[in-house]
């Protein structure tokens, strides 16, 4: 038998956990050869600081605390277990020990946040039941809890690519509306060339689309399957295709759209739908915000071992309130008013590239004119993994 404070160092994965809390080292002993029979890892703690840690360090599924202890007594340990900032550890289970077995003590264990409550002497076997059935119920929380969780994973999924469809789908038939609607008004004044680079854009907004609705799939089909993208697309042509998608809208406001596209195939692991979707939308959001004569350069490159897009504007940048809050679903900047949009574009780019594994960064302010966004793949297949966004001031 040991005097001192001891933890029984279970390593096999799986078992419940449970800690005793208990200044009496012979009875923690019983306790702990019988849990241990019963398949449960056991730790204990003779003091409430021990216990404490060890609360913190092993999340246990279940405490048998004393109610008697030198240090701290079991009441203030409980009601620290139940205000505790980790939701999971303030719901532990506690079944609370005393050898002042009355109704007094027992009302002071239950009002501090036990769940049980057991007096000294007790029954070995019956405190072994009472300590299983708590862990039971525990574990069933814990498991709920994460199906919930999935629950709400899958619908923020849904609702992300919801968010997309109807946030291309709303602009780019603007985009249509607005070419039908000056083939409509103008076509007697028209030359050809005109006709025919107008039909052009309306092809071009229409094929987004079909490509935006295949890369929406592409998401949940790899969500579903929960499988990593293997395929590999050149963030070249998607940053190609989108310019030439906005150039109409850009070239109308005044605005120079440059390309500085890298002569090799700049690779990653996603789908090329995808790669469009987040160029467009970075473009998208530089055209909307900048003013007339301002200028745009998107590029492709490779750095640090990263498949990079990059599109960066002379505009009026973003403002130091709105860089916590950037990517937040709708989220709307402060220098928002009268400019058209829904607060998607950036939330898309984000999270669209955290499918696969992407970086986004946006880089305004200190005494730098306009805003640049850069958005890194792995260069390699591998992909996954949710997106990182920093913002640099």
């Amino acid at each position: 038998m040991r005097s001192e404070a001891i933890s029984i160092e279970n390593k096999t994965l799986g078992k419940p956990v449970v800690l005793i809390v208990e200044d009496e080292p012979e009875i923690a002993e019983i306790i702990r050869i019988n849990l241990e029979a019963r398949g449960m890892e056991v730790h204990w703690a003779d003091t409430g600081l021990k216990a404490c840690s060890l609360v913190a360090i092993k999340h246990p599924d279940a405490i048998i605390l004393d109610l008697m202890l030198p240090d701290i007594d079991g009441r203030e340990i409980c009601r620290l277990i139940r205000r505790h900032d980790d939701a999971s550890v303030a719901q532990t289970p506690v079944l609370m020990l005393t050898a002042l077995g009355d109704v007094n003590h027992r009302e002071i264990g239950l009002e501090a946040g036990a769940d049980d409550y057991m007096g000294k002497p007790f029954s070995v076997k019956e405190l072994c039941l009472r300590v299983d059935t708590l862990v039971q119920k525990n574990i069933f929380r814990k498991d709920s809890e994460a199906k919930i969780g999935r629950l709400k994973m899958d619908s923020e999924e849904a609702r992300m690519r919801e968010g997309v469809l109807l946030h291309e789908i709303a602009n780019k038939l603007v985009a249509i509306g607005g070419f039908s609607k000056r083939l409509e008004m103008r076509a007697n004044s028209l030359c050809e060339d005109e006709i025919r680079a107008l039909a052009r854009d309306i092809s071009r907004s229409a094929a987004y689309l079909e490509s935006a609705a295949s890369g929406v799939r592409a998401l949940k089909e790899i969500e579903d399957t929960c499988t990593s993208y293997k395929c590999l697309c050149d963030l070249r042509e998607g940053a190609s295709d989108a310019i030439a998608l906005h150039r109409g809208h850009a070239d109308k406001k005044g605005i120079l759209i440059f390309e500085e596209i890298n002569e090799e195939c700049v690779s990653a692991s996603l789908p090329a739908e995808i790669a469009r979707l987040i160029v467009s939308n970075l473009i998208e959001n530089a055209v909307n915000y900048c003013p007339v004569m301002s200028t745009i350069v998107v590029r492709t490159l490779y750095s640090g071992g990263s498949a990079v897009i990059e599109v960066e504007d002379d505009g009026p940048g973003i403002g130091e309130e709105d860089q916590r809050h950037i990517f937040d679903y709708r989220y709307r900047g402060k220098n928002s008013g009268g400019i058209p949009g829904s607060g998607m574009g950036l939330y898309i780019v984000r999270a669209s590239a955290g499918r696969f594994g992407g970086k986004v960064e946006i880089i305004s302010g200190d005494g730098r004119a306009g805003v640049l966004v850069r958005v890194s793949f792995p260069k390699t297949a591998e992909s996954g993994g949710g997106a990182d966004s920093v913002v640099i001031v």
